[in-house]
């Protein structure tokens, strides 16, 4: 009877124990400092680095926030030994609630929700999408990342609002650029007697537009306007100058990943087409019946283009783009005045590279 009544109080205490441990959970007003590991592009569902093990249960409210202000209010719906799925009823700074970035969680009462507008103590701001909705997100598999694994590196408090992370901007749905190429060269042409010719050879290409983002698609549309200037000097002293100005426009396609991600190189495909005005001047050499005097050319040019490009912004919009594509272009000079009754046709055609920066707005 007395082993009996022993091993009773023994399951009775472990019991105890076991169900203290696992109904552990935070008062309110408790904080904590948490990582964002995950977050849906609606940002009404998140995930971050503390579960069970740092005392939280499902159904906590909380409200995270950095230094400058809270940035959301949720309900926590799922959760694992070291991760929590928390759903957003109230959103403040929906920039904040991105991958990697770092923040304190203080436990609340409980609010009350309610999509009564007249019985609701909390609006929500963004949308009326339920928990069910979100997790229907396929982009956002709530149930694989709660898988255990190990957590992440403990995070510095020092960290908490200043921490360097990838932005969304989205917001920022234009975009303004320019891309350079220069080449200059200081040259001279001597025959061995006393014609001795010299001269400024150089090309110029500026080229400037503005991209238009169409919300979350992975297609833009830009304009352009490119002004490219070359000299050169032939072996016999001639010298020839060409001038282009031309409009146009075109699509880029980012086919590997969002557009408006910070800190983050994007690859696109850009696709474009334009016209433009062409003058070239010509001034003969040695072995010009008209040597050193000047003629001029001028003509109409229609161009394509396709490549590739490569971006990268920072999270106030300043960026950098480089290009590498294939160009083509057909000029024709239908007034040259010193050969009547002619049309002349130029075609150039092969690979570019152009440099620059840019901003978003």
């Amino acid at each position: 009877m007395n082993k009996l009544n022993l091993f009773r109080a023994i399951f009775i205490a472990l019991s105890v124990f076991l169900f203290s441990l696992n109904s552990f959970s935070l008062d309110v007003d408790s904080k904590l400092t948490v990582r964002i590991l995950k977050s849906t592009r609606s940002k009404k569902t998140i995930l971050i680095n503390k579960g069970r093990d740092a005392g939280l249960v499902v159904e906590d409210h909380a409200k995270f926030y950095v230094t400058e202000g809270v940035v959301a209010r949720a309900v926590l719906v799922e959760t694992s030994k070291k991760r929590s799925v928390w759903s957003v009823y109230r959103v403040l700074n929906p920039d904040l609630l991105n991958a990697n970035e770092v923040m304190n969680l203080k436990i609340t009462p409980k609010a009350k929700l309610s999509k009564d507008p007249l019985a609701m103590i909390t609006k929500d701001d963004s949308s009326n999408s339920t928990y069910d909705d979100q997790i229907k997100d396929k982009k956002f598999s709530v149930y694989s990342d709660l898988v255990s694994k190990s957590d992440p590196a403990p995070i510095s408090e020092a960290k908490i609002g200043t921490y360097e992370k990838e932005k969304d901007l989205s917001e920022k749905s234009v975009e303004t650029w320019i891309l350079m190429a220069f080449q200059s060269y200081s040259s001279e042409v001597n025959s061995g007697s006393s014609n001795i010719y010299s001269a400024s050879e150089f090309l110029n290409n500026i080229t400037g537009g503005l991209e238009f983002y169409m919300g979350e698609s992975s297609l833009s549309t830009f304009f352009y306007f490119q002004m490219m200037q070359e000299s050169l000097l032939s072996y016999d002293g001639a010298i020839t100058d060409s001038t282009l100005f031309e409009f146009g426009g075109g699509f880029n396609w980012y086919a590997f990943g969002s557009p408006h991600r910070s800190y983050t190189l994007t690859p696109y495909i850009t696709l474009g087409a334009g016209i433009g005005k062409v003058t070239d001047t010509f001034a003969g050499g040695v072995r010009s019946t008209t040597a050193q005097d000047t003629t001029e050319a001028s003509g109409n040019s229609m161009a394509a283009f396709i490549g590739g490009g490569l971006k990268y912004h920072i999270n106030n919009g300043l960026g950098m783009r480089i290009i590498i594509d294939v160009y083509r272009r057909q000029d024709k000079f239908d007034d040259v005045s010193f050969i009547s009754g002619e049309e002349w046709e130029r075609i150039r055609f092969g690979p570019r590279m152009l440099i620059g920066i840019s901003y978003r707005f």
